[in-house]
């Protein structure tokens, strides 16, 4: 099944906001097993957003907008639906008393501006919002099925996991399998040329890319007419890749390295000690805002004992620079003498 993600907001073309949401659909989307063909961003305009949605639907089987479905004037996405799909918009009565409820809970009164989100077009299945108060909707356009979610991140998700997700996994043909691959200590130049052979080695395998420090992805998706032979393609691939990196792979999946590192660190009963200069804890705030870090936490050193343990043992009057092969050993070592990561 084709897909195309369709973000709507002047401010997502303007670069006020990070458009966060595209990236995180196109990746629900591929693990659903859909092939997601484009992602665009057009501004809060009637005429953009229905011309864009109309050459989208032409050209997929499926898309997933986001934007445009609040109370203010610029929120227009369900009129340019309407216009797009060649229906009027009616008022959702359910839709128009919950939105009525959440006002009054918090001793407000509904404004005919927020009223409007409960206006949809015609033929359209609403889709409960029960963490805001614009619902979405899902609308087929020719023979495009199009499914409309709130802008707001949290809301777009809880509505995608509630309804879109389940909706996609019922009707998608899964042709596709994709693995993900952490690696750990390779350049992205040396991990490519190792891998080079790979997608002529293995018909119907593609491989990608993806750095964002301090590792790097790589993915390996197989392709075919079937959900189980696109699985055991990529699994062959996988198994080779695995032996052209070594143990530069770490893990798969939504894994990440310092949760790995604190891992390792915990079974294998290992302390860590830190002596960072020049990164601004960097390292430090790295293994400590993974989820559960509080299970490995640094034992709280008092600050000026902290410093002391490097600052005691050398002089930097002494040393050329901050980064200098003479500042470089002597923290080292007192950090060494200090450890203050107990792995328990």
């Amino acid at each position: 099944m084709t897909a195309a993600v369709l973000s709507i907001g002047t401010e997502l073309t303007r670069g006020e906001l990070v458009n966060t949401n595209a990236a995180w659909l196109c990746d629900q989307l591929t693990t659903l097993g859909c092939e997601v063909s484009e992602q665009l961003t057009v501004p809060d305009d009637a005429s953009a957003i229905r011309d864009t949605l109309l050459a989208l639907c032409a050209r997929n089987e499926l898309i997933v907008c986001t934007g445009g479905l609040g109370p203010t004037t610029d929120d227009i996405t369900s009129a340019s639906v309407a216009l797009a799909a060649g229906v009027q918009l009616e008022c959702h009565q359910a839709s128009l008393e919950g939105i009525r409820r959440r006002y009054q809970a918090r001793g407000r009164e509904m404004t005919p501006s927020s009223a409007k989100q409960a206006d949809f077009p015609a033929g359209a299945r609403v889709i409960p919002n029960p963490v805001g108060t614009a619902p979405g909707f899902t609308l087929s356009i020719g023979s495009c099925r199009g499914f409309f979610l709130p802008g707001v991140p949290t809301e777009m998700k809880r509505l995608f996991e509630d309804t879109v997700r389940s909706d996609v996994a019922s009707t998608v043909e899964r042709t596709t399998h994709q693995v993900r691959l952490r690696t750990f200590g390779l350049p992205e130049s040396v991990v490519g040329e190792r891998l080079a052979g790979i997608e002529a080695e293995h018909p119907g395998v593609s491989l990608g890319y993806r750095a964002s420090f301090p590792e790097l992805e790589v993915k390996i998706c197989g392709r075919a007419e079937g959900a189980s032979e696109a699985a055991n393609r990529a699994a062959v691939a996988v198994a080779r890749v695995r032996e052209l990196l070594g143990d530069a792979v770490y893990s798969e999946g939504e894994d990440s390295y310092p949760a790995f590192v604190g891992r390792e660190l915990r079974t294998k009963g290992l302390t860590l000690a830190l002596a960072e200069s020049c990164t601004g804890g960097m390292i430090g705030s790295l293994l400590t805002d993974i989820a559960g870090s509080s299970e490995r936490s640094p034992t709280p050193t008092p600050p000026r004992q902290s410093c002391s343990v490097c600052a005691k043992r050398f002089s930097v009057r002494t040393a050329p620079s901050a980064v200098s092969a003479q500042l470089r050993w002597r923290p080292a070592l007192g950090a060494w003498r200090t450890p203050i990561w107990p792995c328990r």
